[in-house]
């Protein structure tokens, strides 16, 4: 996906965030949210909701029957990204508001990567010593990429730390160069 699309996404979600906590609703939106991420992906209705060959206002009266249980608000976003042609982004404003949910609980995402699956001890080893380091609660993802050769690669936000065997080779081959 392109970098302006997580960006705008990322933008919709903030401002949903800053507005849920105005009014008290950041779990309601975060259910809603992820469920109407979900009910979007289902690609006929996704693809006429992004069509332009579909009427705006049957969209939106489409939209307003089958979620009529949804907040107005969340409802609202919908329909501006409707009229702003991001409908297709509803996946990632919600990814990127659980994010921010998570985040202010003092949760956060870590991907790791190692090049064998962890067994259980194991990443609760690799969990407790990144929480620690970060001094917040991590929440890991764990991936296996057998390229790395050995050791492992964490990803928490925009910071990358590459411990693997395969980022140690390159690194003495730069210094050797």
């Amino acid at each position: 996906m392109p970098e302006s699309n997580v960006g705008a996404a990322r933008q919709y979600a903030e401002a949903m965030f800053d507005l849920a906590l105005d009014k008290g609703r950041v779990e309601l939106w975060l259910d809603q949210l992820q469920a109407v991420a979900r009910a979007l992906a289902a690609p006929e209705i996704g693809v006429a909701l992004a069509s332009p060959a579909v009427p705006e206002n049957e969209k939106f009266a489409a939209l307003r029957r089958g979620l009529h249980d949804v907040d107005p608000l969340v409802l609202n976003l919908l329909f501006l990204l409707i009229k702003r042609r991001r409908v297709n982004q509803v996946g990632l404003i919600a990814a990127e508001y659980a994010r921010l949910v998570e985040q202010k609980r003092g949760i956060v995402l870590a991907e790791v990567t190692t090049a064998v699956p962890l067994e259980d001890r194991e990443r609760g080893l690799v969990s407790d010593r990144l929480s620690r380091a970060i001094g917040k609660q991590v929440q890991m993802r764990a991936r296996v990429d057998p390229g790395i050769l050995g050791g492992l690669v964490v990803r928490v936000g925009d910071k990358l730390i590459n411990g693997s065997v395969a980022g140690r080779l390159e690194s003495l081959r730069r210094q050797m160069a």
